[in-house]
C-alpha cells in the first residue's frame, strides 16, 4: 500500500487566504490608479452664451486636482463641435488676458468660435468638451447680429 502525501487542510486555507489577499491589493491598486486619473483633470461649464450675436463662449471652472493646459497642441482640453471636427478656441482668464492652463480650482474663458453668421441665424451650436477621459457638452443659442 502506498502512502499518499498531500498537503494539509490549514495549509491550504493559508495558501487560499495569500491569493485573495493578493488579488484583493491588485484590485485596489488598480482602483486607486483609476480614480486619480479621473479626478485630477476635470471641468465643470457654468456658464455658456453667444456674445456679440455669433460667437459662443464658455467658462470652464477646474474641478480636478491638478493643472489643465488649455490652447495649443499639448492641450489637455479637446474641442469638437457637432460635426466632429476639433476647435482651438481662444483662452483668456476671466478678465481677458491670455491663458495657457487652468489651476486646479481656478476658471478660464474660452471663445470657441463663430456659432452662426448671417442668414444661418439664429442657430443653436453644441459643443463637446473633452478632458480627462470625459466629455461634457455644451449647447448654445446664438440669435445673430
Amino acid at each position: 500500500m502506498s502512502a499518499k502525501k498531500g498537503i494539509t487542510p490549514i495549509i491550504s486555507i493559508i495558501i487560499l487566504l495569500l491569493i485573495t489577499v493578493g488579488l484583493a491589493a491588485s484590485a485596489w491598486t488598480y482602483m486607486s490608479n483609476y480614480m486619480t486619473t479621473l479626478t485630477a483633470k476635470a471641468i465643470e461649464i457654468p456658464t455658456q452664451q453667444c456674445i456679440q450675436g455669433e460667437k459662443a463662449m464658455a467658462i470652464v471652472h477646474n474641478i480636478g486636482t491638478s493643472s489643465i493646459l488649455v490652447g495649443g497642441a499639448k492641450s489637455d482640453i479637446i474641442i469638437m463641435n457637432s460635426s466632429g471636427s476639433s476647435i482651438q478656441g481662444t483662452w483668456t482668464d476671466l478678465q481677458d488676458n491670455p491663458l495657457t492652463n487652468i489651476t486646479s480650482g481656478g476658471y478660464g474663458k474660452v471663445v470657441i468660435g463663430t456659432c452662426c453668421s448671417g442668414d444661418e441665424c439664429p442657430k443653436t451650436c453644441s459643443y463637446n468638451f473633452i478632458v480627462g477621459g470625459r466629455s461634457y457638452t455644451v449647447s448654445v443659442y446664438c440669435p445673430g447680429a
